[in-house]
């Protein structure tokens, strides 16, 4: 934020708008991820909007698209973070230790970028970061193919439980949420 120029008092004051921002993109595409039943474009959506706002920030100085980045930095994570920990609960429906566990393990994964992060955005590449916008386009690149390979396996389970009912007769109306 300091980068961008501000006063000191202006930056505190805009500091708050990108993550109020966020919290109302995380509510819409949460409500559209839950209404129809799909996490993993959503997903797809959001961190492509972080990996844009990265690209976003490493090529320009102009304040106000930096800015921007900024609000598409800050919703990106926030959706797919939210999305992905009610994915989790319906990939892994029981038993409800498993399912716990995963949600532990996976908010814990989460959270060490915060150990590391701080480091890729060094104060000699400002007001670009290179390296900490490279990481971020690497991380959500990497973010992406995995919910591509989690969506194809949802869909392998999904149509291996469709010929299991057509073959058996028995009906089953679960499935995996992709």
């Amino acid at each position: 934020m300091a980068t961008l120029g501000f006063s000191k008092v202006v930056t505190y004051l805009v500091q708050a708008p990108p993550y109020i921002i966020a919290y109302f993109v995380t509510l819409g595409v949460s409500w559209s991820s839950g209404r129809n039943l799909e996490h993993g474009w959503h997903i797809i959506g959001s961190i492509m909007l972080s990996i844009i706002g990265a690209v976003v920030m490493i090529s320009t100085l102009n304040t106000g698209a930096r800015y921007f980045s900024l609000i598409l930095l800050c919703s990106g994570p926030f959706v797919g973070l939210n999305i992905h920990v009610s994915w989790e609960t319906t990939v892994v429906p029981r038993p409800r230790t498993k399912r716990a566990a995963l949600i532990a393990i996976a908010n814990c994964v989460s959270s060490t970028s915060h150990w590391f992060t701080p480091y890729f955005f060094l104060t000699s590449q400002e007001p670009r970061y290179q390296t900490g916008g490279a990481a971020i386009i690497v991380g959500g690149g990497l973010s992406i193919i995995s919910c591509l390979v989690i969506k194809w396996w949802c869909t392998k389970k999904n149509k291996a439980l469709d010929k299991l009912e057509a073959e058996t007769g028995e009906v089953n109306s679960w499935r995996y949420a992709t």
